[in-house]
Order: C-alpha cells, then structure tokens, then sequence
C-alpha cells in the first residue's frame, strides 16, 4: 500500500503567499530526507518554477499542460518525463518538480484548448489522474501541488480528486477567510460522491501575512474570529488537548516586507530561530506535515522538539565511528505485544540473551497489552526508562485499547521528543499503515512479517542483528564536534554534574537550607570526565577574577558575593561559602556555593521572595517566579563558565547544567508589567523540576544558548509567546542589555 501523501495549497484569494510556502516547505521536506515533488497546477498564473529559477538547466520545461494535451491525443505520455530534478545545495535530497508548462506565445491558447468537462467525458481524464496520482503516492513522501485560487474546474480537481490533505492559505479579510471554509465544505461533499475510494480529507488553515506587532488589539479579535470560523477544521484531526487559538498562533506565517519582493526561498538564507521569521514558520507548517497533523499537544509544548522529530533519519544505522567515542552505560528496551502473541515473541529473547551478554542492552521489560490493571503504574515507569522499545504489530494488537491509550501515547511523545527509540515489528500479517506507527521504519526490513518467513530462527537473527546496530549506536555517543562558537546540548557526559548534583541537597541541608525551600542550583565544570588540577593557593583569586556582575533586574554577582552573613569555609577538594540572611523581617534567602579544584562548580540560591514567613499583616507571595530574575540566573551562569575557560586558558569546554526545584504551582510574573507579552496573565508550572544543559567553549556565542534555555523554561510555564510571541521576540528584548560590552 502506498504510503506517500498528495497535499495541495489551496487559497481562495491570491497574494496570500500561497506559491511561497509551497516552494519553502517543499525545500525544507527534502532537506529533511523526504523524497517531494511540486506540482504547478496554477496553470492560468503558473509561477512556482520561478522559486527555482537559479536550479533549472534551462528556464522552459515542459509540464502539466504538455502532459495533458498528450493524454489527449494518446501519446500514453509517461508522468516522469515531465519532471525536472533540482538539486539545492549539498544537504538533503533532490526536489522533483513539475512545472505548468513552456509558457511561449503559445501557451495561452493551448491553455484555453482545454475543455476540462469534455476531458473528463471524453478522454477519461479522471481514470488517467488516479493512476498518475497512485504513482505519484508510489515514489515519493509527498507530492505538493499549488493549486489555481477561486472556485474553478482545476481547484476542484486540486481539492477534489488529487489531495489527501488540504493545506488552506488565507489572510484577515471575511471574503478570504470564508473562501477557504466554503471550499473545504465543498471538497468533502465531492468527497462523499467521488467515484474513487478516498480516507477522510483532512484540511490545515494557515493565516498568512498577519500583522499583529503594530496593531496588537485588533489582531486578537481576528485570531477569536478564526478560531471560532475554523474550530471545525481543526477538531477533525487537533489533540483536544491544544486550542484552536494555540494552534494558530503557532502556524500564522507574518508578514516580512523584505522576502515581499521577487521570488526567494527564505528557508535557504534564514537560521530559523525568531519566531517572526519566515522560515520559523515554514519549518513549525512541514513539520506538521511530515507528522502526519498528530502530536498537536507536543508542538505546543516543545514546538524545537516536534520540528526536530519531523526530520527524517534512519533510526536502524551503523555504530557510531567517531573519533573520541566514550562508552556508555547498555541501554534498556521495553517490549509490548498481544498476550495472544506472547510464545511468538519469546522466540526473540535468546537473541536478546546473546547481545546482554555482550554488554549492549541491559535486562529488559515486557508486558502482555491483556494482563490487566495492576501493572500499569510499573508499566509507565519502565516506558520513561526505555532507550529502545519494540511494539508487535499485529491484528490482536492494534484492536486493543492500549494500542491507542495514554501509555502508546507516551511512548510517540518519547519517540517525537527524541527521547527514546521506537521499533515496530511487523509480527504477523495486519493493515498497520494508516496507525500511529506507519511513519517509523519497521523490522523486518523487507516489510513482510515475521509470520511469512520460511525460516523463523534465521529472521529473528536478522532483527536481533538490526537491534543490535541501533544498541550500538546508542551505546557509543561522540563529544560534540559542532561548529566553532555554538553552544550546544550536544551528546556531551554530564556524569560529573549529575555527581555535584547527588552531593548538592546534603551539602545545603547541612548547611541550615530549610527542606521546603525551592531552589535553584546549577553545576558547572569540565565537558570530559578527566577533573583539572587548580592551584589551592590561587583559587580564592581564580573565583574572583572570574565572578560576574550584571545591571538591571537581578542583578547580583555569580557566584553569590562575600557578606558580613556569609560563612567561608575551605576545604579538602575547595572552598565553599554559605549566606543565609533576612531580607525583611518575613523573607529569607540562601546561598551556598562550591569551587573545587578539580575545576567544577556548584550554586544553590533560594528562589526570590518564596520562602515566606506569612505574617498577619503581610501575605505570602509564595508561588511566583520573576521573568527577570530567571533571565540573570541563566545568564549569569554561562558567563561565569566563560570566564573561567578564558582564566585557565583551558582548551576544551565547559557543561552547563540547570536544575531548578520547587516550581510545582508556581506561577511567571512579571516585575515590570509594562513590558509587552505577558499582559498581567500568570503562567503556571506544568513541571516541578526544570533541567536544562549546555556545552559552552571559549567563544560560544551565549546570547544564543541563554535564549534557548529561556525559551526552554517559559515554555514549562505554558507561555507559548516564548516561541510564537504576539510580540516579537519578547525574550530577546528582556535579555538586552543582560550582556556586558
């Protein structure tokens, strides 16, 4: 069964930028690793090749319009003759295209020439577009076409006939809005009487050239007006999770004068990172499409996280060759299956037995999806442990309510997220390209079942083999090597920070920290596992030429300064300083801090104004956590880590990891409330705990990595502006001037 998608870009009026997105998210499917072919089916103001004007060989190609006058005079044309391959750039794979046609003074006429009703009478232009389109669905993962605007023959057979789904483009006037909406009612009522067997036409709006920087106000009341016209189309296949406002707000394409101007592919010249980039919004549209419209809820959440999980990559490769590989712990695997097919799956495990002997996985889970309620909880703990988990597909399998429920959810999101590394196996003979998992590369890698195999020891062997690479490659992970001067999270060891952090509660709760106090620690050192040798003598000296104080909100040294309150202590492996003070007759703090000689540093500070002892005539503001203070307690660390790679002229990098605690019921203000985006509405925590890390070298550029850790932990708060922001980059203009010069 074919597995590819037929998509067409529909807009009822024109200059919506319909033909833009198109060229972009096509270019942005085939640098993912999607095989895509663009259609221009806009054919009386055809224009798509002009996105790839500097790709063609030559500037005429013929295309849709040749393709179809030789339909009719039965010339059986072959669809792939018509078809220029484009190569743009080193990354990803060709782009087919397939222009409207060689548009010379001919080309009107031929266009009038075509009686599209007679067509489909005469000529069986019908028969001969479904097997065009089943090859179509045969040879690529998607087929975008650009279809003509209004309610015309070609948009039917655009919206009509050839899509799976519908990608409507419009822009903030009633006629636009309401075209899109009568044509998509339209599409699935000629849906209901096509004679050609069709899945459910699913249809994703896309406001574009929306202005909402200058007139905030009245962009919010077109926003609630869309939403309320497009509910409809969004319930047909949205999480019921996320918002149809959610969702607009993360799909809108603004409006950017600059790419208004000739025809220019944005995705190829822009990094893709501010929200109010073109390209920031093609990659959030593509990503939607290569995930199928599923995971709504993660891209709300984690909207980097669902854009990087839509780039295809082969999850089944070879181990990793890199040079400076560190071993790593074996990894786990969580198997599901039918009970029903539980002797059939047994059969895998001697094999699993062979690659545990040889330190690749640990033991292992599985579980019967019939055994009942009572191991559901242990069931969701080893899904979170999981590095590997294996389903068994069959019929038994995907009837059941769990194949469908909140575990197999859990374990998508972990897939998505890049948490964990999913792996159908296709057990016996079942219909399993339309579920959830019809997107990840299954075993056997022949596509036929386990059950269909002559010799099943000798096909177990192979999956255990293909198991066994993924082990591999999981097993051995490289250091960074990434581009000079980027911070990045990278497969860097955190073993040391996650050590300091073992030893961080015991050392503060030693130190008078109140149990119940949230905190906000943070661990710093060496990227590799080999500890420096700093000179005893010189370290006090070391912390102060390295200490970092900024202006504005928050603006306290890192680490936490000396008082008159504070306790200096030194130490075997350091020196340690602890500050415990009143800062009103009801507010207390704490600071403790630890620089040892093994070049690794430790802070746990209190979060402002929340260890309260409420009093009659003051209550408690328990509960908030400032924008701003959060702002300086990732940047400061950072610029600490820094300062201390160029004190020690030390060649390699230094990690960086966050872990905040206590944020449960916590809700992000804003000390400043004039300051746009947030409007007075409290975020609250989805999340107790908020882990954040970096890789930083000498000359990381920090702006960055303090932006994606921001945007990280406002995200956790559900300010879903710190990516698809009303106002344009909100973070960015609260971390202005947090940099010294």
């Amino acid at each position: 069964m074919s597995t590819g998608r037929v998509i067409t870009f529909y807009s009822y009026k024109g200059g919506v930028g319909r033909t833009q997105a198109l060229a972009n998210i096509g270019t942005l499917l085939t640098r993912w690793g999607y095989k895509v072919l663009c259609v221009d089916w806009d054919l009386e103001a055809p224009g798509l090749d002009r996105y790839f004007h500097q790709w063609l060989q030559q500037p005429q190609n013929p295309g849709v319009v040749e393709l179809i006058h030789a339909h009719v005079e039965e010339r059986k044309p072959r669809w792939q003759e018509y078809v220029v391959e484009l190569k743009l750039g080193s990354a990803g794979l060709p782009l087919h295209l397939m222009p409207a046609g060689i548009q010379d003074n001919t080309y009107k006429r031929r266009i009038q020439e075509l009686d599209w009703a007679a067509l489909y009478e005469k000529h069986a232009l019908g028969d001969f577009l479904e097997q065009m389109r089943d090859k179509w669905k045969d040879s690529y993962d998607f087929v975008l076409i650009d279809s003509r605007t209004g309610i015309t023959d070609i948009g039917g057979i655009c919206t009509i006939q050839l899509p799976d789904q519908l990608v409507l483009l419009f822009t903030a006037n009633r006629q636009s809005l309401e075209g899109i909406t009568d044509v998509w009612r339209s599409a699935l009522e000629g849906r209901n009487d096509f004679a050609y067997d069709r899945g459910r036409l699913l249809a994703l709006p896309i406001s574009t050239r929306f202005e909402q920087r200058v007139e905030y106000a009245r962009a919010q009341d077109w926003l609630e007006m869309f939403a309320e016209k497009l509910e409809p189309i969004f319930a047909e296949w949205a999480s019921k999770e996320v918002s149809v406002p959610e969702l607009l707000n993360h799909t809108r394409i603004p409006y950017v004068p600059y790419w208004s101007f000739g025809e220019e592919l944005p995705v190829l010249k822009e990094d893709g990172k501010d929200p109010e980039q073109l390209s920031f919004s093609f990659e959030t549209i593509a990503a939607l499409l290569a995930n199928g419209l599923d995971g709504t809820d993660l891209l709300v959440r984690n909207r980097d996280s669902y854009v990087s999980a839509a780039r295809k990559v082969t999850p089944l490769g070879s181990p990793s060759e890199q040079e400076g590989a560190v071993p790593q712990k074996p990894v786990r695997l969580f198997l599901s299956y039918s009970q029903k097919d539980q002797q059939l799956v047994s059969q895998l495990k001697p094999h699993l037995g062979v690659l545990k002997q040889q330190g690749l996985i640990s033991d292992w889970r599985d579980r019967a999806t019939t055994a009942g309620e009572w191991w559901k909880n242990e069931l969701d703990v080893h899904i979170e442990e999981a590095d590997i988990i294996l389903i068994f597909l069959s019929a038994d399998f995907l009837a059941s309510d769990y194949a469908y429920g909140a575990e197999m959810k859990r374990v998508l999101e972990r897939q998505m997220e890049s948490k964990a590394l999913l792996i159908p196996i296709i057990l016996r003979p079942v219909h399993w390209k339309d579920t959830p998992f019809a997107r990840i590369q299954a075993l056997p890698q022949n596509g036929r079942p386990v059950t269909s195999h002559n010799n099943l020891d000798e096909v177990w062997a192979n999956i255990a083999e293909e198991i066994s690479q993924t082990a591999q490659s999981l097993h051995t992970s490289s250091p960074m090597k990434g581009s000079r001067g980027k911070a990045s999270a990278g497969t860097a060891s955190f073993q040391r920070l996650e050590s300091l952090f073992a030893e961080l509660p015991q050392i503060a709760n030693a130190s008078s920290c109140p149990p119940d106090m949230a905190v906000k620690d943070v661990a710093i050192g060496p990227e590799d596992s080999a500890p420096l040798a700093l000179p005893s003598f010189g370290l006090r000296s070391i912390i102060q030429d390295c200490t970092v104080e900024l202006r504005g909100w928050g603006g306290t040294k890192f680490p936490y300064g000396w008082y008159r309150s504070s306790q200096e202590v030194h130490l075997a492996q350091g020196f340690r300083v602890v500050d415990t003070q009143s800062w009103t007759f009801t507010t207390r703090s704490f600071h403790l801090w630890e620089m040892r000689f093994s070049g690794d540093f430790m802070q746990r500070q209190s979060i402002e104004e929340d260890y309260i002892e409420t009093s009659p005539g003051r209550p408690s503001p328990k509960g908030s956590l400032s924008v701003e203070w959060a702002l300086m307690d990732i940047v400061r660390p950072l610029l600490f880590a820094r300062n201390l790679l160029n004190r020690l002229d030390y060649p390699g990098r230094f990690a960086v990891k966050y872990r905040w605690n206590g944020l449960q019921d916590r809700s992000l203000i804003l000390l400043n409330q004039r300051r746009l985006g947030f409007h007075f509405v409290r975020y609250a925590s989805h999340s107790p705990v908020w882990n954040f890390e970096r890789v930083i070298s000498r000359d990381s550029d920090l702006y960055d990595a303090a932006y994606e850790a921001a945007q990280n932990l406002f995200w956790q708060f559900g300010w879903e502006k710190a990516m698809s922001s009303a106002v344009p980059a909100d973070i960015r203009t609260l971390l202005e001037g947090r940099f010294p010069d």
